[in-house]
C-alpha cells in the first residue's frame, strides 16, 4: 500500500501566507469581511488613506482628487496582480501533486510567485512615493513627522 505523499512544511508555509496577506476568507460560510483589502502589510495606500490624509495634513481638494486617481488605479493593478498570484498558487499546488513534476519545474513556478509578490510590493511603494511627492513641503514635513512617531510607538524595544 502506497503512503499518501506529504508536502513539505517549508512550501505549505508558502502556499499559505499569501492567503493570510491579502484577507482571504476562512470558510465558505463566513460572513464576515475579510482583513483590510489586498493590504500587504501595514499602511499600504488604499481609498481610506486618502480621509486621513485630508484630516492630518489639510489637503486641497486638487490633491485629494489626484491622490483618490491614484490610489483607484493602484488598486485595480493590485487586485488583478492578486488574481494572478492565486490562480498561479492553485497551479503551483497541483504541480506539487503531480509525481512527474521535476525539482527545477516547481523552483520556476515558485520563482515566478515570486515576481508576482514583488510586482505587488512594487504597486504599493511606488503609489506612497507617488502621494508623497503630490504633497507640499509642509504637508511632507508633517507626514515624516507622523510616521516617526507611529515608527516609535510601535517599534519593539531592544532587549
Amino acid at each position: 500500500m502506497r503512503k499518501p505523499s506529504r508536502i513539505p512544511a517549508a512550501i505549505s508555509a508558502f502556499l499559505l501566507i499569501p492567503i493570510f496577506l491579502t484577507g482571504s476568507r476562512i470558510g465558505p460560510g463566513d460572513d464576515k469581511p475579510p482583513f483590510p483589502p489586498l493590504s500587504f502589510g501595514a499602511g499600504a495606500p488604499d481609498s481610506r488613506l486618502v480621509l486621513t490624509l485630508k484630516e492630518k495634513l489639510g489637503l486641497s481638494e486638487k490633491q485629494i482628487e489626484k491622490i483618490q486617481q491614484r490610489i483607484l488605479e493602484s488598486e485595480t493593478r493590485v487586485i488583478r496582480l492578486v488574481a494572478e498570484l492565486k490562480i498561479a498558487e492553485i497551479q503551483l499546488a497541483a504541480k506539487i501533486r503531480r509525481p512527474e513534476t521535476s525539482r527545477e519545474q516547481i523552483s520556476a513556478y515558485i520563482h515566478s510567485l515570486g515576481k508576482t509578490h514583488s510586482q505587488i510590493m512594487r504597486e504599493f511603494i511606488y503609489t506612497f512615493l507617488d502621494i508623497r511627492a503630490m504633497l507640499t513641503p509642509d504637508q511632507r514635513a508633517t507626514l515624516a513627522e507622523r510616521m516617526e512617531k507611529r515608527k516609535r510607538r510601535f517599534s519593539i524595544p531592544p532587549p
